[in-house]
């Protein structure tokens, strides 16, 4: 068998080391390699199962160093020191009064008064309609222990109250002018002279602002309890009369009578007393309710109607002639709704074209019907130079109101006393609908407004997650900062300037100090933000935006009292006390029982009382066994005193300092000219040194 052997075989070059093979290239290192590839579509299960797999891997790491994490930080203490309050646990919402006494509950019934510091029931008010429970309440003080009430219930009923002499009186029902009408917003100045209504009726919706005469009221009600206490003392001293006489009668009797047994004299005389005895009242109010007549009350005046923002169609102009015609110099900013061109078959062809170029994207967002109609955000405003009318009058009382729809991207400020024809009933409520007096545009969505106490400064949330904040006073912008780019401004705060130090010290004696808001975001998110006069403003976020309802953050309520703690709640029903001032939890709220936990519902029933003493928060009971009758809520009173975590907090009560410092022109130049007066001394010295020094550098040139 012939061989072929391959000629020159040593001329051949061998292979360097590092192109040599190894051993272990002979060898398949990823067993996966030993098979063919997969066919289709079986490759694509394949990818499927990894990438599932995948996922759920991430996931479980995630959590496991969630786990890891929440064990390593340190917990805050917990306090379930809780009293049970049965009596009250069908109450949709609770508030406490501006001066810390009282804490009102909205039950069924109506409204409950009690005793914000020893829980025991002041006042009973029912409202008397069927399957109607009070749903929102705000309270505000007009004179000592006196406070009006603005509530509604859950069939649309808006009312207005006055509590006075531990009594709850009603004044006015809202809607019951305009039948079919409901009651979705009520809103009341911090001194109780006017009124915000949000009326819905149908598809129509507009906001009604009604003047109080506070001050006719209190002397109506004061009239109403003295003339009562007189009726009663009448009542008393005839009854006193009327056991006086009978005693005497039974007396005479006795003596006349030989037959009268002093058995039936002290029968007499026992029966008789019950009688001359006063009543006891219910829950221990010893003053009487005076009996007001409605009709004779003094009656709110209707002083402004706000609807809306119109369409961009209304106004329009026949010819470009008389649109030029009616613009003026171009110095207002209006709301770009009058004065135009654009006609309703030019805006229904644009819709027709977007919606056939978008009908996959339009098929996905929500019908027509189910979007809501637009809800009013609104504000009093106090006296500031961007609407002199009102300047001559008190500081303290509001002249303005600034209001803004949901959706809308326009802020409109009304004037309250401007004179109306609709003050006069024979006037139609047509003349109460006026154009507004400001209108501040922007760029985005607005979704929340805020006022500090003074209401000089105004907060704007916006869609796009910005906060912008004005100093309304002068119309000078102090800050706009971006929160969140997921989430949306739904709660602002404004937090005193005592709790925090000043970025720097103030240059001048009337430099008014930095804003600080607490703001919170639809992700979860919870930020502090400073402002000021220097233009330079800072973020820091408290609580970081998570995807997880439990965890997130629902809702923030500065502790009435001390105004260095907010209350936090969580998705859970986890209830916090956080201390804004170094962004960590003091201490959490919690119940003893283990079948019980705090509310989770939005917006939670918690509220403070008693000048931070109390806290009333409305807990929920994990529903075990169907046949148990029992009331699965119950209302429960934590006293804060008992807290060791807020012991620092009550000691050292911090003064509370002005959010911001507004002079005149002449009080600025008296403060440049003192101060320059006060610098003189130092002038001249600095001079004759200056003259000193140069003396010895002049001689040698001559």
């Amino acid at each position: 068998m012939p061989v072929y052997v391959r000629k020159n075989l040593l001329s051949i070059t061998p292979d360097s080391l590092g192109t040599q093979s190894s051993d272990e290239e002979d060898y398949i290192r990823d067993p996966e390699q030993m098979y063919d590839v997969l066919p289709q579509p079986f490759r694509l299960v394949n990818k499927i199962v990894n990438l599932i797999f995948d996922v759920a891997w991430e996931v479980i790491s995630e959590r496991e160093a969630a786990r890891i994490a929440e064990r390593s930080r340190v917990r805050p203490p917990q306090y379930d020191c809780a009293i049970a309050l049965p009596d009250y646990g069908d109450a949709l919402c609770i508030t406490g009064s501006p001066d810390g006494r009282y804490a009102f509950f909205g039950l069924p019934q109506g409204i409950a008064m009690i005793d914000a510091a020893t829980q025991a029931p002041v006042a009973m008010w029912n409202h008397g309609t069927a399957d109607a429970t009070i749903s929102s309440m705000k309270v505000c003080s007009i004179g000592v222990q006196t406070y009006l009430i603005a509530a509604m219930d859950t069939e649309g009923n808006g009312r207005l109250l006055c509590c006075a002499y531990e009594c709850i009186h009603p004044l006015k029902t809202f809607n019951e002018d305009v039948s079919g009408s409901l009651i979705t917003e009520m809103l009341l100045s911090n001194d109780g002279d006017y009124v915000s209504v949000a009326v819905k009726n149908g598809a129509d919706v507009w906001l009604d602002v009604w003047h109080l005469p506070r001050d006719n009221w209190m002397r109506e009600v004061e009239t109403a309890h003295s003339n009562a206490v007189k009726q009663q003392q009448q009542q008393q001293q005839q009854q006193q009369q009327q056991q006086a006489e009978k005693q005497d009668s039974s007396i005479d009797m006795a003596t006349s009578n030989e037959g009268i047994t002093t058995d039936n004299t002290s029968k007499s005389t026992s029966s008789g007393s019950p009688r001359g005895s006063p009543t006891p009242h219910h829950g221990g109010v010893a003053n009487p309710a005076p009996a007001l007549n409605m009709s004779q009350m003094s009656k709110p005046t209707a002083v402004l109607r706000v609807r809306p923002t119109p369409s961009t169609v209304n106004g329009v102009s026949g010819s470009v002639s008389a649109i030029f015609r009616a613009i003026d110099e171009g110095n207002d900013v209006g709301l770009g709704t009058k004065q135009h061109l654009i006609t309703e078959q030019h805006l229904e062809k644009r819709r027709q074209v977007f919606r056939q170029q978008h009908e996959e994207e339009l098929r996905h967002l929500q019908d027509e019907d189910s979007i809501s109609s637009p809800q009013p955000l609104c504000s009093f405003l106090n006296p500031s130079h961007m609407l002199v009318t009102g300047l001559e009058s008190s500081n303290d009382r509001p002249n303005s109101i600034a209001v803004a729809w949901t959706g809308s991207t326009n802020i409109c400020h009304y004037n309250l006393l401007k004179p109306s024809k609709g003050s006069d009933r024979r006037s139609t409520t047509i003349d109460l609908e006026h154009k507004p007096d400001l209108v501040w545009p922007f760029a985005s969505g607005i979704t929340c407004l805020a006022t500090s106490p003074c209401t000089s400064l105004l907060a704007i949330g916006h869609r796009d997650g910005t906060l912008t904040v004005y100093d309304q006073h002068t119309g000078v912008p102090l800050a706009v900062k971006k929160l969140s780019p997921t989430g949306e401004p739904s709660c602002v705060c404004f937090l005193n300037p005592s709790i925090l130090p000043p970025a720097q010290p103030p240059k001048e004696p009337f430099t008014s100090p930095d804003a600080y808001l607490l703001a919170h975001c639809t992700d979860g998110s919870l930020s502090i933000v400073r402002c000021g006069y220097d233009g330079v403003g800072t973020v820091k976020v408290i609580e970081p935006a998570t995807e997880s309802i439990a965890n997130g953050v629902i809702s923030i309520q500065p502790l009435t009292g001390i105004p260095q703690v907010v209350i936090v709640v969580r998705g859970g029903g986890e209830v916090t006390l956080v201390d804004v001032r170094r962004g960590h939890a003091l201490c959490l709220v919690a119940l003893r029982a283990a079948d019980c936990k705090l509310t989770a519902v939005v917006p939670p029933v918690l509220s403070p009382a008693a000048n931070a003493q109390m806290l009333y928060i409305k807990g929920v009971k994990d529903v075990i066994d169907e046949s148990d009758e029992t009331s699965d809520t119950c209302m429960f009173v934590f006293p804060l005193r008992s807290f060791p975590a807020l012991d620092p907090f009550m000691k050292n009560r911090t003064e509370p300092q002005p959010y911001t410092v507004h002079i005149t022109a002449q009080k600025r130049f008296d403060s440049l000219l003192s101060n320059r007066l006060i610098r003189q001394n130092n002038r001249q010295q600095r001079m004759q040194r200056r003259w000193n020094n140069l003396a010895p550098q002049v001689i040698p040139c001559k």
